[in-house]
């Protein structure tokens, strides 16, 4: 604002009057809460983020880290565009889709509520990795879970690279193609194997892992 009233301006910017006391006031927030650090803020450190987000007594709160940006995000649209983006994302899962998709998915999202209560982020991994569900679907209802953002993109993007090298590779050797003796070739034929062989592949890993997580917790 252009103008304000000393009250008001002792209200927001004195240290021993004002009321605006992020970390106490988020001790009385139970809504769905998000909090987006800028890895570049002059104005606010991060240090303060991670007190009012931990001082939050909401049960489903996210924590998004864009990294590089300012303050103001001056001069930096892309990076607006991000934690536009992740606000979006956000709000939209919990507020403008949040019937629509427990209507439609409810049986999905139980069980994917199950399977995080149980493994956690290693449930998201096997999601990614072997694709129980539609990839939107999954995108969907993780909004409506409690699993933290940071831990959904790095977690999706570890889960989902292996399987991307192997459709890439294919594409790649598809396109080399330039007469119906290529489709013999030793490449392409050893990239359709690898994409018939790799849910085998990712089922038997996903049971190794289950069974030394097993076996740590019987030790």
């Amino acid at each position: 604002a252009r103008f304000c009233t000393l009250r008001s301006w002792l209200s927001q910017w004195s240290i021993d009057d004002s009321r605006a006391d992020a970390t106490l006031s988020s001790k009385s927030i139970t809504v769905p809460f998000l909090a987006i650090e800028n890895t570049a803020d002059d104005g606010a450190p991060a240090a303060h983020m991670h007190e009012v987000y931990g001082a939050c007594a909401s049960a489903d709160k996210h924590y998004v880290t864009v990294k590089g940006a300012n303050h103001y995000y001056a001069g930096q649209p892309e990076l607006l565009d991000e934690a536009s983006g992740a606000t979006l994302a956000f709000l939209g899962s919990r507020y403008v889709l949040r019937d629509w998709v427990q209507g439609k998915f409810g049986e999905r999202l139980r069980a994917i509520d199950d399977g995080l209560a149980k493994d956690g982020a290693f449930y998201l991994f096997t999601l990614r990795l072997i694709p129980l569900f539609p990839f939107f679907v999954v995108n969907l209802l993780m909004g409506l879970t409690r699993i933290r953002t940071w831990t959904y993109y790095c977690v999706s993007q570890l889960g989902m690279l292996a399987a991307t090298i192997v459709f890439v590779n294919a594409g790649t050797q598809i396109s080399r193609i330039e007469s119906t003796a290529g489709l013999l070739s030793p490449a392409l034929i050893g990239s359709f194997v690898a994409l018939g062989l790799f849910p085998w592949a990712a089922r038997l890993l996903i049971a190794a892992i289950k069974r030394n997580r097993a076996g740590q917790a019987e030790i």
